[in-house]
């Protein structure tokens, strides 16, 4: 794919992770970011470079990034592609979202270095 320009990303801290994920509609792919505050910004992309900004959201962390910043990490679900996952290590948790909306919170005991969905196992409850 040719280099495109987004047309915003006002992160305002060290982005901690960049996803770029295709989804199930032929010709478009998911751009996230997320910084060390668990901002996430998402932009849906053409890839046939008729339009770059298809959707752009951005999603503000559950505690709205007070305290200090750490690890995040990000990641698309494959099935739907509008479902993500941000992982905060100095927080202990992972928020999951679909586009913009918080579906769930997770707490674990150890600091999250890594992050993936599991496909396939069954419905959230």
């Amino acid at each position: 794919m040719d280099s495109s320009l987004v047309n915003r990303c006002p992160h305002r801290s060290e982005i901690q992770s960049i996803v770029l994920s295709e989804t199930e509609c032929p010709g478009y792919l998911v751009l996230g970011s997320v910084d060390d505050y668990g901002h996430l910004m998402v932009s849906k992309l053409d890839t046939s470079g008729k339009d770059i900004d298809q959707l752009t959201y951005s999603v503000l962390p559950r505690d709205s990034g007070v305290g200090e910043g750490s690890w995040a990490g990000l990641c698309f679900s494959r099935s739907q592609w509008s479902m993500a996952a941000v992982a905060r290590s100095f927080c202990k948790s992972i928020d999951v979202y679909d586009q913009d909306i918080h579906v769930r919170s997770l707490h674990t005991l150890w600091y999250p270095s890594s992050l993936n969905f599991l496909e396939n196992s069954g419905p959230w409850k």
